[in-house]
């Protein structure tokens, strides 16, 4: 296992951010959220993919903490391409 905080530092700053530090959890699965659905369980961190706004991303940090998931990743809005 590795701490999500362990797991941000492998990874680098450019695939990961944490934005929120939190309780220094463990993480041993990936799991993908699915909407209206439990977001993880403690030791997971959940990929919001596909995840728009910002009301679904704060229903999926709410579900995922209700949860206990260690932690929740999103994908950074892509820039607009040049015209």
């Amino acid at each position: 296992m590795i701490s999500v905080s362990g797991l941000v530092d492998a990874l680098g700053p450019g695939l990961l951010r944490l934005v929120a530090p939190g309780r220094d959890a463990q993480v041993h699965d990936v799991v993908l959220a699915e909407p209206g659905e439990a977001a993880g369980q403690p030791g997971e961190i959940v990929l919001g993919a596909g995840v728009a706004d910002p009301a679904a991303a704060v229903a999926l940090l709410e579900r995922a903490g209700a949860a206990g998931a260690s932690g929740v990743v999103f994908k950074s809005p892509s820039p607009a391409p040049p015209r």
